[in-house]
């Protein structure tokens, strides 16, 4: 009995079938949407992430040997003091391991770096250059630095 008139009550009215298929199908694209947007952006990401690491390691040596020489440049001019400049070889040497490696030690310790056996020769680097930095006086030289820094660098594997 859908329908009677002495009652009043009028049946549930049947929805069609077609909207069913219409939210699952708005539902499978949402879903579809959302993991398309995900796996673009991931590649994205990883693309970006992959173009900031070295892919011509002789292109990021050259550019840090770049930054030596403009050390070595400023101490022959006078601008730089020797410590200052042996302070700015310790910080190229840590923003060189972060991007050759991707590895941030740019405030971490020396046994930070000296951990990875792979950094042992900028560990290594860094640490002869500590008492030049922190040193009122050092008798080591800056040529010296530069040269053991410059080593290192251009020794990276």
């Amino acid at each position: 009995m859908l329908y009677s008139e002495g009652d009043g009550i009028i049946a549930p009215v049947a929805y069609s079938p077609a909207w069913l298929i219409l939210s699952f199908l708005l539902l499978a694209v949402v879903i579809a949407s959302i993991l398309l947007v995900k796996s673009l952006t991931y590649r994205y990401a990883l693309r970006r992430a992959l173009a900031g690491t070295v892919s011509d390691l002789e292109a990021l040596k050259a550019e840090f040997l770049r930054a030596t020489a403009d050390v070595s440049a400023r101490v022959a001019g006078g601008e730089c003091t020797a410590r200052r400049a042996h302070q700015e070889l310790t910080g190229i040497l840590r923003m060189f391991l972060l991007r050759a490696t991707g590895v941030d030690v740019s405030s971490g310790s020396l046994a930070q770096v000296l951990a990875d056996p792979r950094n042992r020769p900028v560990g290594e680097a860094i640490a002869w250059l500590y008492e030049p930095d922190f040193a009122a006086d050092s008798d080591r030289q800056i040529e010296d630095s530069l040269r053991r820094v410059r080593e290192v660098i251009r020794q990276w594997h």
